[in-house]
């Protein structure tokens, strides 16, 4: 990405703030209510500098977002309740959002397609086809 230092900066922090608010909940919904900042975030900072990697990354956390989003949603009113989510989905998408954090502050650009690939992981593991994988062991998705 081919960001102002200022704006390297800002976007660092807000992600580091976003993903301190994301671990002191225990709440689903909380927790992605915080992470929904990110690409909020990245929305703004468009407004104020075009980058077209900074727009694919806004319609990756975006995505991810949306995917668990509607998976609990659906989740929680009873809908389709055969389809689960790995333990520890939520954990991964902090830890994956703090790596964010510090691939922007960093400047290491050379890292954000493995961490845009790793959100679209975790939000394809809340599809339907996703859950199916990961059951299958076709995806290997590790906590750690």
């Amino acid at each position: 990405m081919k960001l102002s230092k200022s704006a390297r900066r800002q976007l660092g922090q807000e992600l580091q703030f976003i993903v301190r608010k994301m671990g002191e909940s225990a709440d689903p919904f909380h927790i992605l209510y915080f992470f929904s900042g990110a690409y909020g975030e990245i929305g703004r900072l468009l407004n104020r500098q075009w980058d077209p990697e900074l727009a694919l990354l806004h319609l990756v956390l975006q995505s991810t977002y949306g995917q668990i989003h509607a998976r609990f949603q659906a989740y929680s009113s009873g809908g389709d309740r055969g389809i689960g989510t790995p333990a520890g989905l939520l954990d991964a998408l902090s830890r994956t959002t703090a790596e964010l954090a510090d691939i922007v502050l960093e400047d290491k650009s050379n890292d954000m397609m493995a961490v845009m690939s790793r959100f679209s992981e975790l939000g394809y593991l809340c599809t339907g086809n996703g859950y199916y994988l990961y059951s299958k062991g076709a995806i290997q998705f590790d906590v750690s």
